[in-house]
């Protein structure tokens, strides 16, 4: 028995021998190591072999509440060297491309290259390189799972090349304001805000503060995204796909699925009507 086997025996009765290795020839790529940093971990812990990862940014302070790696002695390192120091600390053998300018529209071709799965948590005022790295993704025909952290929960949406892309259903669009996109991708990403938290999004919204963000909801991303991989690339079958996408919040004692499309809810929050694109 190799070194992976022993580290992955625990997985047989889940998954068969050839399952594994199926995960471990397997490529996942990674836009975004702020919760995607837990995906990644998780995605390591999994079993997964190869991965291509994109996070330009370091650590702050602020990050320490709810990210992997984010500690008081990371603060200033890069997102993407301590992640990766983790990842094969976890598994030396796993191999690690980054990206350290980010997923840039100019690079998403070379990002994709050789992967079979997606996760997307590109910070949403990035919004060309989300826009870009899903529409490559979609071409290619690669599965992606796009990913939120919403207070105490989170939510996931799957959008495989046999349905709607992520662009029609998020109603993102370069013409249009941060603050417009943001609130489209909100009334798609999830079925509404929770009431714990309504007050600050609205705050937010207007420019008067921030959207809140707790460890649990990155966590539970965590744990939903890597067991959408492992359904995916195992082929079990089963699963939620969009314009359907799932939506788990501990607090409110809520797991549902729901229309994932920017157009089936109002907004929480009055937006400007300036700059409007059409639907």
């Amino acid at each position: 028995m190799d070194s992976y086997q022993e580290r992955h025996q625990r997985q047989l009765g889940l998954m068969s021998p050839t399952g594994l290795e199926r995960l471990r020839g397997a490529g996942v790529a990674i836009a975004g190591l702020g919760m995607g940093g837990s995906i990644f971990i998780n995605l390591v812990r999994l079993g997964i072999g190869r991965f291509h990862v994109a996070d330009p940014d370091t650590f702050e302070r602020s990050n320490i509440n709810r990210q992997r790696e984010a500690k008081e002695v990371t603060i200033g390192q890069r997102k993407d060297a301590a992640l990766i120091a983790e990842a094969r600390r976890i598994n030396p053998e796993v191999q690690i491309e980054a990206f350290p300018d980010g997923v840039q529209p100019h690079n998403v071709t070379q990002f994709l290259a050789g992967m079979d799965f997606l996760v997307d948590v590109v910070d949403i005022y990035a919004m060309p390189a989300k826009l870009a790295v899903n529409q490559e993704a979609y071409r290619r025909g690669i599965t992606t799972a796009t990913m939120a952290s919403l207070g105490y929960g989170c939510s996931l949406v799957v959008i495989a090349a046999d349905g709607p892309s992520f662009a029609e259903l998020s109603g993102m669009h370069p013409d249009l304001p941060p603050l417009q996109n943001l609130d489209r991708f909100g009334r798609f990403i999830a079925p509404g805000v929770p009431d714990y938290m309504q007050e600050q999004v609205a705050r937010a919204m207007r420019g008067e503060g921030h959207i809140p963000f707790v460890v649990s909801g990155v966590e539970a991303a965590g744990a939903l995204c890597s067991a959408e991989v492992a359904r995916h690339l195992l082929g079990m079958g089963g699963g939620v796909r969009a314009p359907r996408g799932v939506y788990l919040d501990p607090i409110a004692m809520r797991l549902e699925t729901f229309t994932a499309d920017w157009r089936a809810r109002p907004s929480p929050v009055p937006m400007p009507a300036t700059h409007e694109v059409a639907a």
